[in-house]
């Protein structure tokens, strides 16, 4: 299982396989929780391996650079979208037609100073002949080719099966990163969300080569567009740092989440919170258990 989805198992498996996959995961790890997660001197020291993931470095940090609310969101997409010359890549775990329509004028502005724009989704497209978000890229794509944009703006067609919510474009002043909790593309603008604005060129270049990857769909074949992103992410990692004030910082992929709950169980010493669009079937597990174990040890305050 990753990220709480069972990988490998075919869409058309009987949802009794699922569940009884899921339970076993669930009673296994509540088991690990039980026992080695309530001493937090049990937890091995955090390693320095690449499945830790990209390591740390000194990256441009200002306050502005935390988004919060709907407003500043529709603002800074609005921005990073007005600003790009030459590319924008555009990841959106799902696509609504209402919402890619009412964007759709922006996007093509932005088509006509010259700039390649790619949307990508994340919706799982198997085993449904009504996924919204692929009907709504298929439409949205249709109406981009009768405009006569279809090779300056491409929605393109296959899930890449990846929360992920990210845009990335150049500008004047540099590349830009927005990554965090809104659906771009699927919003209505009315929710409370978090992003952060990414500018150091070598994380923005990490995060383009990650979804040089994603781009390669469900069959993971390496084909022009994912190439494309590989050597952009490459050019764009090489570029000179920035300069002014700088924080120590690094991107987090898939399972390495799950250390960040580890790590607040260890080092919190008066309060932990924790904020989730949805609440699923390894909450207990994953999040509620080493926090309980926080709780007993050190009389954490912790609040989901």
């Amino acid at each position: 299982m990753k990220e709480g989805q069972i990988q490998g198992l075919p869409s058309r498996a009987p949802a009794a396989l699922s569940d009884l996959i899921i339970g076993a995961v669930t009673q296994a790890r509540s088991k690990v929780g039980s026992n080695a997660l309530t001493t937090p001197k049990n937890v091995p020291a955090t390693t320095t391996t690449s499945e830790e993931g990209p390591r740390l470095i000194e990256a441009a940090y200002d306050p502005s650079d935390l988004i919060v609310d709907s407003d500043e969101h529709i603002k800074s997409f609005e921005k990073i979208i007005n600003s790009a010359s030459d590319r924008i890549l555009i990841h959106s775990t799902f696509i609504s037609e209402e919402r890619s329509q009412a964007m759709l004028p922006l996007l093509v502005r932005a088509s006509e100073r010259g700039a390649k724009i790619d949307i990508l989704w994340g919706q799982d497209d198997l085993g449904s002949s009504t996924n919204s978000s692929q009907l709504a890229a298929e439409k949205m794509q249709a109406a981009v080719d009768a405009g006569g944009k279809s090779g300056s703006i491409s929605f393109h067609p296959f899930s890449t099966n990846s929360h992920a919510k990210v845009v990335i474009a150049d500008s004047a002043k540099g590349w830009n990163a927005l990554i965090g909790s809104c659906n771009w593309l699927a919003s209505d603008y009315s929710s409370f969300e978090t992003s952060f604005r990414l500018r150091e060129p070598f994380l923005v270049g990490q995060l383009i080569r990650k979804l040089s990857g994603l781009a390669q769909g469900r069959p993971g074949v390496w084909n022009n567009f994912a190439v494309d992103l590989s050597v952009l992410g490459r050019r764009v990692m090489e570029l000179p740092a920035l300069g002014g004030r700088k924080v120590p910082m690094r991107l987090i992929y898939g399972s390495q989440h799950a250390q960040l709950v580890l790590d607040a169980r260890d080092a919190a010493r008066k309060r932990i919170f924790c904020l989730s669009h949805r609440i699923g079937v390894v909450a207990e597990s994953m999040a509620l258990l080493p926090a309980l174990a926080a709780v007993k040890v050190h009389g954490i305050e912790a609040s989901f």
